[in-house]
């Protein structure tokens, strides 16, 4: 079940702090969709500002579809 369909170049908004991200790149895992024979989950990297980042320098991360559907939202 698709409820998104994410490109590269997407701008996205985080939810929780109303930070900007955008995607970079897409890639698949051998990881399955649930309940889904022939799905494939992906995985999207995120160029943007991240919490943990002390210098609050902007930088690359790998977040899972379902972690992207959950913390984000498009604009």
């Amino acid at each position: 079940m698709k409820r998104d369909n994410y490109q590269i170049g997407d701008l996205l908004i985080k939810m929780s702090n109303q930070q900007t991200h955008v995607i970079t790149a897409i890639r698949e895992t051998a990881k399955r969709e649930y309940g889904s024979v022939g799905s494939i989950r992906k995985e999207y990297q995120l160029y943007g500002r991240f919490w943990r980042v002390r210098d609050r320098q902007r930088e690359h991360r790998w977040v899972s579809d379902v972690a992207l559907r959950a913390e984000f939202h498009r604009p």
